[in-house]
């Protein structure tokens, strides 16, 4: 059973790196928050997704295609939160040990 936890946050890992290199490409400003940032990823864990910045009406639309596409081809569940909606509180509730492309890069080369 550890195994296959370990071989799904490895899977979890990857798909939103390459999420977040894709929106980065876009110039979407995004970052991986919740329980693959903080942890602890368990087997009904989905990625959360924050896009920081303001991006307008197009790349919002092409912000939930990127996602929707790389999270399904990767069979993980997923939540995308535009942060400007939030009200301050819970931004920043949502945003306190975020990951960004390289703290996921380093965490995946430690592993």
């Amino acid at each position: 059973m550890r195994e296959r936890a370990e071989a799904r946050w490895r899977a979890a890992l990857a798909a939103a790196l390459g999420v977040l290199d894709e929106l980065a490409a876009a110039g979407i400003a995004a970052v991986v928050a919740g329980s693959l940032a903080k942890g602890p990823f368990l087997a009904h864990s989905d990625v959360d997704f924050v896009v920081t910045g303001r991006p307008d009406r197009a790349r919002r639309r092409q912000a939930e295609d990127i996602v929707a596409r790389r999270m399904a081809a990767a069979g993980l569940p997923y939540d995308l939160v535009f942060a400007d909606f939030l009200a301050d509180r819970p931004r920043a509730a949502l945003l306190e040990g975020y990951l960004d492309a390289s703290d996921l890069r380093a965490l995946a080369a430690a592993a």
